[in-house]
């Protein structure tokens, strides 16, 4: 076998083996699974998860003594910006603004929710309109997706923004549904300028 067949041959096989190569890598590539890579920094969603009870006192803003809605509505300024636990029953929701406040279902929309202290409450003026910024929020607090929820209690942890041109609670952080028997202390709104009611 002479020099120049010895030499063909081992082209011939580095062309084999370059194909071969190229062919493997080729399989390899088309049978990976595609990866997406998120680069989500948004926050968790809320979470129902803490195990909650009913509380014994009210005015604190914390899971063991939450404000109610009155006592948020009278001194809103002083908690601007903190987070705080507010309880209040689910009366209503609105869309784009306060002045198209619903209450009576069916409910349609999912962006947010209105929060009283009277579960009867029908004007708006009563209400706290509460921020849902998630799809996990939508699907277990807003009414259109839950209205056996309408005129339920809910304590309800975010921080206390303006929302609707109004103090609001905007970027929950846990919810809790209380059992549907629970009643808050009870005084109507028509009582609320005579009487300083805590409740």
């Amino acid at each position: 076998m002479t020099s120049k067949t010895v030499l063909k041959e081992r082209i011939n096989v580095k062309r084999i083996l370059t194909t071969l190569l190229l062919f493997t890598s080729l399989f390899a590539l088309t049978s990976c699974e595609h990866i997406e890579i998120s680069n989500d920094n948004s926050q968790e969603d809320a979470s129902s998860s803490l195990e909650i009870a009913a509380p014994l006192s009210y005015g604190q803003g914390t899971m063991e003594s939450p404000l109610t809605v009155k006592q948020l509505q009278d001194n809103g300024e002083d908690w601007m910006g903190e987070q705080i636990w507010i309880i209040g029953y689910a009366v209503g929701e609105t869309y784009r603004s306060l002045s198209n406040a619903c209450f009576t279902p069916p409910f349609e929309y999912t962006s947010n929710i209105l929060i009283s202290s009277d579960r009867n409450c029908s004007d708006v003026s009563h209400c706290m309109p509460v921020e849902l910024n998630t799809t996990k929020l939508k699907g277990n607090i807003a009414l259109s997706n839950n209205p056996h929820h309408h005129l339920h209690c809910v304590m309800l942890q975010g921080t206390v923004q303006r929302f609707f041109g109004t103090i609001g609670l905007r970027n929950l952080t846990h919810y809790h549904w209380l059992p549907e028997d629970f009643t808050l202390p009870y005084t109507s709104p028509s009582e609320w300028e005579e009487l300083e009611v805590e409740y």
